[in-house]
């Protein structure tokens, strides 16, 4: 049956072997469709059931999905040696907190967590998209096993946290596996700037921005799950920096430019993403020590400018692709649309990111945002919602930037 409708969407799975982990979330009754989805684009599936899974769907189902007998016990056949070790891909559809929890210390008491050892050790890829009650997928002992898994590879699908839950949704899986197998991104290095930088005004008290970092935090979190190298040179963040990075803190924005420019220096970048907010200005001579309030009632200070970091970085290299955020204020479309081709023409950007910081979802400190993406043809996409949707539509743009020059 599974042959009738192999290739009948596209072949980007074609020859990939997948396995199919199924744990006892009640998420798990998408995971026949979802086998199904995978053969479409030409995948060959094997599926693998918990006993508490096999509550809510019964075997002979994901059988007649894709084709192929489901493991749900070991045997003297050694299934998780063959499964784990001879997958192009071990995917865990649901993935609950018992079994994240559980393969993150390493125990095996069922086929999935056998498997899932099993595909570690012989470093097959592993993706995880955890569904389960918000107050779970909350709980900090589960998220530091997770940050485990993360620093020994291990991919997590982001789930979307929606009434009380976390859903893990059927068609942003099956996008996450057709971009880590297919991406252009895959094996590039990118290195993306992130979150404000930060001037002294003395050895206590700085001049910063509302930049939360969160922008370019999704940047580098899509970027890892595209299979790109990512380098993330971030200044002061509010939310945690991704696992499998190499992080780079810079305080200011000399710093940051100082740790691009070594970047630049020793290594092969291919795309550089500058979603940071480096301060435009700094106090010409900082203060030692720390001023009394008490003895200055008022504090004249001078600011002079920082260095321009676009357009350093073009003094140091032409060849690499820059992807430049410009932010504005309280601009229509089509002045924020006029305003985004200016800045590509003084930064020799290939692609211009550009939002209003005024609007209600756009801009500081929100998780959602409002942007237009600007290629140097003038094409322009308008795209709003979440920072991890803006994030993805964003390297969507760098991928077809990168098929252009290849066509």
């Amino acid at each position: 049956m599974s042959d009738s409708i192999r290739f009948t969407k596209g072949r980007d799975l074609e020859g990939k072997r997948i396995t199919l982990c199924v744990t006892g979330s009640v998420a798990c009754i998408l995971a026949p469709e979802l086998a199904r989805e995978l053969i479409r684009y030409g995948a060959q599936v094997y599926s693998v059931v918990t006993k508490a899974a096999r509550r809510f769907i019964r075997p002979t189902l994901l059988e007649w999905a894709t084709g192929n007998k489901v493991v749900t016990k070991l045997t003297g056949k050694l299934e998780h040696l063959d499964l784990g070790e001879k997958s192009d891909l071990v995917l865990v559809y649901p993935a609950t907190a018992n079994t994240i929890s559980k393969f993150a210390h390493g125990i095996e008491d069922s086929p999935v967590t056998s498997i899932l050892n099993v595909a570690l050790g012989a470093k097959c890829p592993i993706m995880m998209a955890p569904a389960m009650h918000l107050s779970l997928f909350n709980n900090p002992i589960l998220k530091q096993n997770m940050d485990k898994l993360k620093d020994l590879g291990v991919h997590f699908i982001e789930p979307e946290l929606m009434e009380e839950k976390a859903k893990a949704p059927m068609e942003k899986t099956l996008s996450s596996i057709i971009k880590f197998f297919n991406s252009p991104l895959k094996g590039l290095n990118l290195l993306i700037t992130a979150g404000a930088s930060a001037e002294p005004i003395d050895d206590v008290r700085i001049i910063t921005n509302r930049s939360s970092g969160k922008m370019g935090i999704e940047l580098a979190s899509e970027a890892l799950l595209r299979r790109a190298n990512v380098t993330l040179i971030y200044g002061r963040v509010s939310v945690d920096i991704p696992k499998g990075c190499k992080a780079i803190k810079a305080e200011s924005t000399e710093e940051m430019l100082k740790e691009i420019r070594e970047e630049i220096t020793k290594g092969d970048y291919h795309v550089m993403i500058f979603a940071g907010a480096p301060s435009d200005y700094r106090l010409e001579e900082p203060y030692k020590g720390k001023i009394d309030s008490r003895e200055k009632e008022r504090l004249n200070i001078t600011l002079v400018r920082t260095p321009k970091i676009l357009e350093e970085v073009r003094k140091i290299k032409e060849n690499i692709k820059l992807v430049s955020f410009k932010a504005e204020y309280n601009l229509s479309d089509e002045e924020l649309i006029n305003r985004a081709k200016e800045f590509m023409l003084l930064t020799r950007s290939d692609l211009v990111i550009a939002n209003d910081v005024s609007r209600p979802q756009a801009g500081f400190e929100k998780d959602t945002n409002e942007v237009i993406i600007l290629d140097s043809s003038d094409k322009v996409k308008k795209v709003k919602g979440s920072k991890k949707f803006v994030a993805s539509k964003i390297l969507d743009s760098i991928e077809e930037l990168l098929a252009s020059l290849k066509s």
